[in-house]
């Protein structure tokens, strides 16, 4: 082989690495932002103002959680019942209280060392009102799909949450909820609490 000829092939290898190397670099963004943007879908939890520490510290708290202001898809909670008809009219209340009695479990099962939730009549420091300002309900069928992941057709909640302190009638502390979801069941009932559950992981973890 000739001399000119070694230089064609050393300039045709150069040429395709450089070719290559063009298209790792867009791929290699493309993997950045995919990574960026999971991490931020990672926390549906965040501090919108006041002090977080608030919850770290040893206090007591009477829960309400409000979902009569929830949009279910793009019906008001009250078109939806409707819809459902009254067999799930029924049911719902009952949703309702065990969601409620389950999450201060949750939460204070993780917080152990901070901030307890209660729905008894005694004297607390703190009203934790949590708004639920958007729910889909999730399906019954598609966490029985093969291969498909543990959340599909789980439960997704959008809310606010404010922490108020119950002398000055003050915010201490509000947090957004965007986006939080919970895993899939066949059972309704189990899917809302499943959501509120990964809602007290979240709102425990929060630094």
């Amino acid at each position: 082989m000739e001399t000119g000829d070694h230089f064609k092939n050393g300039a045709s290898l150069k040429s395709h690495t450089s070719r290559v190397n063009l298209l790792q670099k867009p791929l290699l963004c493309l993997f950045y932002l995919f990574f960026s943007v999971t991490l931020f879908a990672a926390k549906p939890v965040t501090v919108k103002s006041g002090d977080v520490s608030v919850i770290k510290k040893i206090s007591l708290a009477h829960l309400e959680i409000n979902f009569s202001d929830a949009k279910v898809g793009d019906e008001t909670m009250e078109e939806y019942k409707k819809r459902r008809g009254s067999d799930f009219i029924i049911e719902w209340p009952e949703v309702v209280k065990s969601t409620h009695l389950l999450f201060i479990k949750f939460f204070n099962n993780k917080n152990k060392k901070g901030l307890q939730l209660t729905n008894e009549a005694i004297d607390v420091s703190y009203k934790f009102f949590i708004n639920v300002s958007y729910l889909n309900m999730g399906d019954s069928f598609s966490n029985l799909i093969p291969y498909s992941s543990r959340k599909a057709g789980g439960t997704l909640m959008n809310g606010t949450i404010d922490v108020i302190d119950i002398k000055t009638n003050e915010v201490v502390l509000a947090l957004n909820v965007s986006g939080i979801k919970g895993k899939g069941y066949l059972n309704l009932n189990t899917r809302i609490r499943s959501v509120f559950e990964y809602l007290a992981d979240n709102i425990c973890g929060l630094k």
